[in-house]
């Protein structure tokens, strides 16, 4: 788990040295099945499959979202009853998400191709029999965010295409719900 903790560095040559490990206990919790990068922006939850990301400019979580429950992160608190999915929300204009004049916000669920089929092989093995074709489907997006700014009810959330472009206001970034058919959303003044 060091990987999941910060960078690492190897060097092989033919004098060889002695290993150097730093004490990870601060980063990794075998009791809990946590890890938490070594700047305590990423922290990965591996017995209950959430990955949460928390830099000044980018903030969300990943995996189990429904055992996830609410998410409280420094700048944004987000919850979905989606079993598995995927909320990031990124500043566009290089500043901290706090202060950020632009900001994207991307949603993901399960998704295939349609018309996708397997078989079974044995009871955890399958077999792919159709890989499918366009459209690729998802399951419907669900989740409610908020941004903790003083400004955020002055900030206006607008539902893009999956080409990017804007297809309807849907409120105010103090609070709002993800659009079941949306995956990308534009927040700005």
């Amino acid at each position: 788990m060091i990987h999941f903790v910060g960078r690492t560095q190897i060097r092989i040559d033919a004098l060889g040295s002695k290993a150097l490990v730093k004490d990870l206990t601060p980063f990794i919790d075998k009791t809990v099945q946590t890890v938490t990068s070594s700047t305590g922006e990423l922290k990965l939850n591996y017995g209950k499959g959430i990955l949460t990301i928390n830099a000044p400019a980018a903030q969300g979580v990943s995996g189990y979202l429904q055992d996830a429950g609410k998410v409280d992160l420094a700048d944004i608190s987000l919850e979905s009853t989606l079993e598995f999915g995927h909320i990031l929300v990124v500043a566009l204009d290089g500043k901290p998400l706090a202060t950020s004049e632009k900001i994207f916000v991307q949603a993901m669920s399960e998704e295939k191709t349609s018309d996708f089929t397997t078989e079974t092989v044995t009871p955890n093995v399958f077999r792919i029999t159709n890989i499918g074709h366009d459209p690729w489907l998802f399951a419907a997006l669900q989740g409610t965010l908020k941004f903790k700014r003083a400004d955020a009810a002055k900030l206006t959330v607008t539902a893009l295409d999956l080409n990017g472009y804007p297809v309807g206001k849907i409120g105010n970034a103090d609070e709002w719900k993800l659009q079941p058919d949306k995956a990308y959303y534009l927040i700005a003044p």
